[in-house]
């Protein structure tokens, strides 16, 4: 979820931009429209009909992209093959100059990258970064796709123009399988991109991590096989999982690296905290670094270890006079880093030691709102939260959203029970839209089991169902009309859901509402029947 939770009036605007947009455009949009939903009946029409698979609309697509870019990047296979066999562009590239191979790497969709490799696309294609598909399909995370793409002869070794390579993105995402394949691949542990840092040093980087100054088990046993297979400590990489005492052997080299600072400003504490190496911060300490050292972004040690749930170096910390109170430029304390990747004990250690758990950043979130945010959703957590400050469970943010609602948008259905469960928790109208809008079935059937309305319109004139259907959500779909909800509601346009998901070429979705229509005509035509008798 790229953006949670618009602002009612920004997604109307956005709504009324987009048809203008796409009404100005031409038939070809048509094309591209059926081809990024997976509209395989009408895509097959459309091309029997004469359609070009090659034409673009750079004005409802200003990024140049094609349909074969738009059904690769989404994964819908049937609609890559048929594309192809219509005269798809195989090497067609984009404003990004990515090609549909880049696209569909990029989202990790291991079957129309099998697809456009056995129609010949080239492995060794770079868009205007630098990047190949390989580094791209390491970026997204996706072990399949790499392992397809090395299968196929692409070049582990490649590098963008930064000097990235795919294994230094699979170190930092901690993706131990990747690591490894690539490794016995031949890819090089000892590499370095133009910052001087090698894969070892990405898997490390607290400030690359999911949370800023995080640390993870997954990317530490990354760590351990690039050293089994030859990688070498920097004086970073030994601050943070290295023994003292070659850290203190570096610094007797060389003084001058006490001062020096790696990704945003990180110093040599910052990574030692995340990774909760206590020797390495007491030693630290010592030769004279602050407790109170920030980066450019404002965090101390204080945030990096509680980033990465390192309570005993927190502890640490407090007994040399940290702030554990200490705020970052955006106004986020420890608590709120912690709350945000749900580290309940770090949390519980903060609470204890005194931190203000009414403490708001600069939008106005509250840890709570952290603890319902995308990274976390952990139901202990909130607890902790909600019973040291009860009275954050109705607190708005500057944009207006309250911890329910950010836990709905993201998904956190457990976090959403315990919320309504708890005294004092608004229930703001439009919250089943929020639910339905982002596509979680689960938070829908949480809400209307506590009796949230899911027919009622919200400022845009919409139902639950009408969201659900407009972005095609199917088994948001399906809870909704399990749960009760109409499906002949008209929306403030006088359109049902129904109408909605087949003008967006949802098919299953608006097979789904079909049904329901039937049976709903059926259920009435007895009630009416019976009710003559």
């Amino acid at each position: 979820m790229g953006s949670l939770l618009l602002g009612t009036a920004t997604r109307a605007v956005l709504l009324a931009l987009t048809a203008c947009t796409l009404s100005e455009a031409g038939a070809d949009v048509d094309l591209l429209l059926a081809s990024g939903a997976g509209d395989f009946p009408a895509l097959k029409e459309m091309l029997r009909e004469g359609a070009d698979a090659t034409s673009r609309s750079p004005l409802a697509y200003p990024d140049r992209s094609t349909a074969l870019h738009l059904a690769a990047e989404a994964g819908h296979t049937a609609s890559v093959a048929l594309l192809l066999a219509s005269g798809g562009q195989l090497e067609a590239q984009d404003a990004r100059g990515q090609r549909p191979l880049h696209r569909a790497a990029a989202m990790g969709e291991h079957g129309a990258v099998a697809l456009l490799l056995a129609e010949g696309a080239s492995l060794g294609a770079r868009d205007s970064l630098g990047r190949t598909a390989l580094v791209l399909a390491a970026e997204s995370g996706s072990h399949r796709t790499v392992a397809l793409l090395l299968l196929h002869g692409a070049d582990p070794g490649a590098r963008d123009k930064l000097g990235r390579s795919a294994l230094m993105a699979a170190a930092g995402s901690g993706s131990l399988p990747m690591v490894r394949d690539l490794v016995v691949a031949g890819a090089g542990p000892g590499e370095r991109d133009r910052g001087s840092r090698s894969a070892l040093h990405w898997a490390l980087d607290p400030s690359i991590s999911p949370a800023v100054h995080g640390a993870s088990a997954k990317r530490l046993e990354a760590a351990r096989v690039l050293l089994r297979n030859g990688a070498e400590h920097d004086i970073f990489t030994t601050a943070a999982i290295g023994e003292a005492d070659r850290l203190e052997e570096k610094l007797k080299a060389d003084p001058a690296a006490l001062q020096r600072t790696a990704s945003r400003g990180a110093t040599l504490l910052h990574w030692a905290a995340a990774w909760g190496n206590r020797d390495a911060v007491r030693l630290l300490v010592s030769r004279g670094i602050s407790v109170e050292a920030r980066d450019e972004l404002g965090y101390t040690a204080v945030h990096a270890a509680a980033a990465g749930g390192q309570v005993p170096v927190l502890e640490m910390l407090s007994a040399m006079g940290a702030n554990l109170d200490a705020k970052t430029r955006d106004g986020r304390t420890a608590l709120h880093v912690a709350a945000g990747r749900g580290s309940t004990n770090t949390i519980e250690y903060l609470i204890a030691s005194g931190v203000d758990p009414l403490a708001e950043d600069e939008t106005g979130r509250t840890a709570l709102h952290w603890a319902a945010g995308p990274r976390a959703g952990r139901v202990r957590t909130a607890e902790a939260l909600l019973d040291a400050a009860p009275v954050t469970i109705g607190k708005e943010d500057r944009r207006g959203r309250t911890p329910l609602q950010e836990a709905a948008g993201w998904g956190h259905a457990g976090v959403v029970s315990l919320l309504l469960r708890r005294p004092g928790c608004p229930i703001p109208h439009g919250i089943a839209a929020v639910a339905a809008i982002h596509g979680h079935p689960d938070v829908v059937w949480v809400l209307a089991g506590a009796g949230v309305p899911l027919d009622a319109l919200d400022a845009e004139g919409q139902s639950p169902l009408h969201w659900a259907a407009l972005y095609g959500h199917r088994d948001v779909v399906n809870a909704l009309l399990s749960a009760g909800a109409d499906p002949t509601i008209l929306n403030g346009n006088g359109k049902t859901a129904l109408e909605l998901a087949r003008d967006a070429g949802h098919v299953e979705v608006a097979e789904a509402l079909a049904t329901a229509l039937t049976m709903g005509d059926a259920s009435q035509g007895e009630r009416t029947g019976r009710s003559k008798e």
